[in-house]
């Protein structure tokens, strides 16, 4: 079952140029079975986008038909990363549980840039197994029906793995160094990285062996390195 997890934003359903919003266009796209709307409450002195649910659901129920539309208010400020997550964890997990094996999307184009960017550091914190998506503004996108693309979100991953093998080789732990950077090889999106970063791995481990006391299983594995790493124009691209 697919399941679109979405905020509501100043342009849902429509935007005052009368152009789809975000919610729309990716429901259509994606025609989940569920959509579940958190836009942020009214309050005291803030406009929120609770006033736009009616209409979205409305439309929503027309775009797609048969889909379940649900809403949930978001009471934090929209603009405050730490109110927003400590908000949004137990709302996720609230998810998980009523739809176990459910496919999960995520709208990040809807909403405040902060909200956007706290369902991507839910999603790569594996709090929210989902795939997320962001719709262009109309006037830049190639087509009026070309406005739907999917966030990679790989590179958070490596970064993140590269920022583990540092720490690790910085206390010395070249195994789990070795280990982390041979995730990072299985995982890269980048042409031609995987291959370097085995090379890296190699070397790290080579290290290792040397710290234990065995000298001739590290003499190998440095040699190995040495062999694989002529044919790159410099060592620096290790």
């Amino acid at each position: 079952m697919r399941v679109l997890i979405t905020s509501v934003g100043k342009r849902d359903p429509l935007a005052e140029d009368g152009t789809e919003g975000a919610i729309v266009v990716l429901s259509r796209h994606l025609t989940p079975a569920v959509i579940l709307l958190f836009p942020t409450a009214d309050l005291p002195g803030r406009d929120g986008t609770e006033g736009r649910v009616p209409d979205l659901t409305e439309y929503l129920r027309a775009v797609v038909p048969g889909a379940a539309v649900s809403a949930t208010s978001l009471h934090s400020n929209p603009t405050d990363y730490q109110a927003l997550l400590e908000e949004l964890r137990p709302h996720v997990a609230r998810i998980r549980h009523a739809f176990p094996n459910a496919d999960f999307h995520v709208n990040v184009s809807s909403g405040t840039p902060q909200i956007g960017a706290s369902w991507l550091l839910l999603i790569h914190s594996g709090l929210l197994p989902a795939r997320a998506w962001k719709v262009l503004d109309p006037r830049y996108a190639p087509a009026a029906d070309d406005r739907v693309r999917e966030e990679n979100l790989g590179f958070l991953r490596e970064e993140s793995l590269v920022a583990r093998a540092c720490a690790h080789l910085a206390e010395h732990g070249y195994a789990r160094a070795a280990d982390t950077l041979r995730e990072l090889a299985r995982g890269t999106a980048e042409p031609g990285r995987e291959r370097l970063v085995q090379l890296l791995a190699r070397l790290v481990e080579g290290y290792d062996l040397w710290d234990r006391l065995r000298y001739g299983e590290a003499a190998n594995a440095l040699g190995e390195v040495l062999d694989g790493g002529r044919k790159f124009a410099r060592w620096g691209d290790l």
